[in-house]
């Protein structure tokens, strides 16, 4: 007998980006092997920033193309990196 948990919940808190989706796939590849049910959560509403491409991708692979399906909890507004507005007048003539 195998004792599964019935739901999983990944937590993500530092920045999501392309290459960070590209990170927790093998993670939510994991969990759906380890949990029994399509039930398993991508948290992003505690992230410190959250890039749009990136949430794009990852509500489209929660549909489970190439993956476990999943679900996506995300904020309403998706938090921008505080220092972007920095970086990019640090290219502009001023």
């Amino acid at each position: 007998m195998t004792i599964a948990p019935p739901a999983v919940t990944i937590d993500v808190r530092g920045c999501l980006t392309l290459s960070g989706v590209n990170a927790l796939l093998p993670i939510v590849r994991r969990a759906g092997r380890i949990i029994d049910g399509p039930e398993i959560t991508v948290d992003i509403s505690a992230a410190q920033h959250i890039d749009t491409p990136a949430l794009k991708y990852l509500t489209f692979l929660a549909t489970g193309l190439g993956s476990e399906p999943f679900t996506v909890l995300a904020p309403d507004l998706a938090p921008t990196w505080p220092y972007a507005a920095q970086l990019l007048s640090y290219g502009s003539a001023a």
